[in-house]
């Protein structure tokens, strides 16, 4: 589940989403946690996430016709934290370009979600 927030005063409870440029830290975390090169092996932390560039575009109707339905491409530059789970250690921290894809969806609540399509690091 992805939003910012729920209203309090005018129609209490509506829940708030996030905007395009902050779903991609995020969308980013969970794609680093499913990457191939860390999954299993290290527990991944994001910081300092800096966004280049970032494009999205409409793919539908509006998800239960009210959440954001796009598709997003997004390119910039993290600090990736690592802790290598099998020596319980700390490594020292990396930069990393990173290009991302990812789409809206809806969650098993029916929220705003993300789904990962594509992550690549360098």
């Amino acid at each position: 589940m992805k939003i910012k927030s729920v209203t309090r005063a005018k129609n209490p409870g509506e829940v708030i989403e996030y905007s395009a440029e902050e779903k991609v830290p995020f969308a980013l975390q969970d794609a680093v946690a499913e990457y191939p090169e860390f999954k299993h092996q290290y527990l991944t932390f994001l910081r300092d996430v800096k966004v280049s560039k970032l494009t999205y575009s409409p793919k539908g109707e509006p998800l239960a016709g009210r959440w954001q339905n796009n598709t997003y491409s997004t390119e910039g530059l993290v600090t990736l934290h690592h802790r290598d789970m099998a020596r319980d250690a700390v490594l020292q921290p990396r930069k990393k370009s990173f290009k991302l894809k990812f789409e809206d969806k809806l969650d098993s609540n029916g929220l705003p979600d993300v789904k990962i399509m594509e992550l690549t690091l360098e």
